[in-house]
């Protein structure tokens, strides 16, 4: 056992036994989450955690759809982070342990939805799907063998109607036919 003695001015003498309890509480550090959209985990905010804390981060996993047009939408593609969490990641999810206060910042990209379609009498090798802003879809027009590819319709600009393949910017949603 450890006797201690404390001096302090105006206490009377101690003439009994006496427990003095420490107490002592873990460090608590901060999380700062931010999500422009869709729902992440834990949720856009501030968050407390203890000292030597898992955290695992998660972004949405499933895409956001666009209020604004049903074939436009918003994708988690990484995340940018300060203090415990990394400095950048790709992905949905982000792991790290919490040893001073951090951040993390989901970071979206738009996608939009690009539809192919042939008329009778030819097919189009390209496939609908969802591409990244800026990204580029590159189609071919195939005719039948009594047909003959006259041009493009839909959303293209006017100058690449004749052209075969056509090469299109995803900087809006299309739907384009041959």
């Amino acid at each position: 056992m450890t006797a201690y003695v404390f001096l302090a001015e105006g206490f009377e003498e101690v003439e009994a036994p006496h427990t003095i309890e420490a107490r002592f509480a873990p460090d608590q550090y901060e999380l700062i989450v931010e999500s422009r959209r869709g729902e992440a985990t834990p949720p856009a905010g501030a968050h407390l955690y203890e000292h030597g804390t898992e955290v695992e981060a998660r972004g949405a996993a499933a895409p956001v759809a666009s209020g604004q047009n049903e074939r436009m939408r918003y994708v988690v593609t990484g995340w940018s982070g300060a203090g415990s969490a990394p400095a950048r990641g790709t992905g949905t999810v982000a792991r790290f342990t919490m040893t001073q206060d951090s951040e993390i910042h989901w970071e979206w990209a738009v996608e939009f939805y690009f539809e192919g379609a042939a008329s009778e009498g030819g097919t189009v090798e390209q496939k609908s799907g969802w591409y990244r802003t800026g990204s580029e879809v590159v189609l071919a027009a195939q005719a039948a063998p009594v047909s003959r590819f006259v041009g493009w319709s839909g959303d293209l600009p006017a100058d690449q109607k004749q052209a075969n393949p056509l090469r299109l910017k995803m900087d809006k949603p299309r739907k384009v036919t041959a």
